[in-house]
């Protein structure tokens, strides 16, 4: 279709070699992580800067596109439209790096779930946002068709941890998309400051954004009084406490 002929002359020829590779192909590989030559890519590299600038769907708020359910570690999110932010801090790369790992396996099969008519983005961040796509231009949303989602693997695979972490930049970006649902992960338990959090519940209830949120620590047991789990509650979310000592 047209839709999906556009988003073709976007990608790179490259990518036509792979279009029979699945996420469930990169799953079962060990190389989620990038590469020796590809650790020091710069940051535009690193952000996903890889011609897709034409391939941002415009299906947002179409009554006739169908919800899909997809889910990151157990939590269910329903909607057209999903926005993955995930901390790829220095600390991920603690316990031989399974937190990173992990990360990057439950993002993939939550990807891999949805249809070529629902949207999402992915926004890994440190000290500053790394959007799939660049960060040449404001980011997009894209279509959940086959190409899209084979450069989005390609991108999830390559990103490295490093750096320090600041939460809110990101989750504005995330919450000016209009997405349906976000998925929030991060190790870091310092919450952004008490006007940064009430900045993001406001935006996120002016346009009625759910925020699933996945809070990495060690120890058994889930922080009682934890930002994260606050900003669920005040989205209409979820939240999950994973101990990295626990993944596999």
């Amino acid at each position: 279709n047209d839709s999906e002929a556009a988003v073709a002359n976007s990608l790179p020829s490259s990518a036509d070699s792979a279009a029979q590779t699945s996420a469930s192909d990169i799953l079962s590989q060990n190389d989620l992580l990038p590469s020796a030559t590809n650790a020091g890519v710069n940051a535009a590299s690193a952000a996903g800067s890889v011609g897709l600038g034409d391939g941002g769907g415009k299906l947002g708020g179409k009554s006739d596109v169908p919800s899909v359910k997809t889910s990151v570690f157990g939590i269910e999110g329903e909607g057209t439209r999903f926005l993955y932010v995930f901390d790829c801090s220095e600390s991920m790369n603690g316990y031989e790096k399974r937190p990173l790992l992990a990360a990057k396996s439950e993002l993939l099969q939550s990807l891999e779930s949805l249809g070529p008519v629902h949207q999402f983005q992915i926004i890994f961040y440190n000290d500053t946002p790394y959007p799939f796509g660049g960060l040449s231009g404001p980011p997009k949303l894209f279509t959940g068709e086959k190409l899209p989602k084979l450069e989005a693997q390609k991108f999830v695979r390559n990103r490295p941890a490093s750096g320090g972490t600041e939460h809110s930049e990101a989750m504005r970006m995330a919450i000016g998309m209009q997405p349906d649902v976000i998925f929030f992960l991060t190790d870091a338990e310092t919450a952004p400051g008490s006007r940064d959090l009430e900045n993001l519940y406001e935006r996120a209830n002016r346009i009625g954004v759910t925020i699933h949120t996945i809070q990495f620590g060690t120890g058994a047991g889930a922080r009682s009084r934890s930002w994260l789990k606050a900003l669920a509650h005040a989205t209409r979310g979820e939240f999950r406490y994973v101990d990295v000592t626990q993944l596999p």
